[in-house]
């Protein structure tokens, strides 16, 4: 099995040596609508989105979102536990009580207290 890596900018590329990174963007992207996707597809690749193809696009759109949102959710959460974490050692509560309260391991509470 051959794997092959592409790591997509969030910019906007140009010029003929980015077309490919440019059409995946244009797919993957999380942050263009289905509509913005069709119109770069038709109009610089000349890619016509017939119903299936369109279908599929669109699919792809939903799933990059759900990423989006996934992620997002993610930070968050890990944020909201590391002030947590921070706020009850500002209180002087112990490692090993902290981690109690929140339900988190005592090297996971000594990582974000490291880090800080």
């Amino acid at each position: 099995m051959t794997v092959v890596m592409i790591r997509l900018s969030k910019k906007v590329l140009t010029g003929e040596q980015s077309r490919l990174h440019r059409l995946l963007g244009t797919l993957f992207s999380a942050l263009s609508t289905f509509e913005e996707k069709k119109k770069i597809l038709e109009e610089e690749y000349n890619i016509p989105l017939d119903e299936e193809f369109g279908r599929s696009v669109s699919d792809m759109c939903n799933v990059s979102q759900a990423v989006l949102e996934q992620g997002l959710e993610q930070g968050l959460e890990q944020g909201f536990q590391k002030g947590r974490v921070i706020t009850y050692n500002e209180f002087g509560l112990s490692v090993k009580e902290i981690a109690d309260r929140i339900g988190i391991s005592v090297e996971e509470v000594e990582q974000i207290l490291d880090e800080q």
